[in-house]
């Protein structure tokens, strides 16, 4: 009675423990397998098994992972494949690959990374897949936003009117040369500035500049033919 009470218990802590271990998995946000030395999927996670690929027959327990990297055709070379093979033979430790794969239109980065498994009969390694789409697709957003702005700012740089950039607050953040030759106020000095607040004389005084200050502040487009200042009281016509 004493060896089926510890025998119970013993299976009743390990199937514990393997709850704990699939939920822990089946957490994770990247797609998982465990593959054995000839890349047959010993185990997966939630993950892995709710990825559909349309046309590309689904790898779980008992298939083979490298029927999949065939199927996927991101492994054109074969490079990808000898390096998981060197993991599950023992030659490598670990390995990690950025791809990426193209179906009917819809482009998918991601990042594979495999690890040796240590002290098992059966595993020899776990592979992880992470979707970077949305990273990767942020990042080429940013660098044409990069590409376009630089171009901006060599038009505004080598243009002859005069260019000025601001704040929300309606700061002055940058100006171009042609802003310095004509006004003349230097860069340094206007930077951080309210554009108003280099308007001078009579003109401040009037409804029509109180209105072009209402529509800056409420940030709307102002198109306005309007008298300004130099810094040392010349007279300007600005649009």
């Amino acid at each position: 009675i004493a060896l089926h009470q510890v025998i119970e218990e013993r299976t009743a802590q390990s199937r514990s423990a393997e709850r704990l271990v699939r939920s822990v998995l089946d957490s994770l946000e990247g797609r998982m397998c465990i593959l054995a030395a000839d890349g047959t999927v010993l185990g997966t996670n939630r993950v892995w098994d709710e990825a559909i690929v349309p046309g590309v027959p689904a790898v779980r327990t008992g298939g083979n992972f490298f029927d999949l990297v065939q199927s996927l055709g991101v492994d054109s070379d074969g490079h990808f494949e000898e390096l998981v093979r060197s993991i599950l033979d023992g030659r490598s430790r670990h390995a990690s690959v950025k791809s990426r794969w193209e179906f009917q239109g819809v482009v998918e980065h991601f990042v594979v990374r495999v690890q040796a498994v240590r002290d098992h009969e059966t595993a020899r390694g776990v592979v992880t897949v992470v979707d970077i789409t949305e990273a990767m697709q942020t990042q080429e957003e940013l660098l044409r936003l990069t590409e376009r702005a630089q171009l901006l700012a060599l038009v505004a740089e080598h243009t002859d009117n005069a260019v000025v950039i601001q704040d929300a607050e309606g700061r002055i953040e940058w100006v171009n040369d042609a802003f310095c030759r004509l006004t003349g106020y230097p860069r340094e000095e206007v930077t951080g500035r309210h554009r108003v607040d280099l308007w001078h004389g009579p003109y401040t005084r009037t409804p029509a500049f109180a209105a072009l200050r209402s529509a800056i502040a409420a940030g709307r487009a102002v198109d306005v033919e309007l008298p300004a200042e130099t810094r040392d009281g010349g007279s300007l016509s600005l649009i």
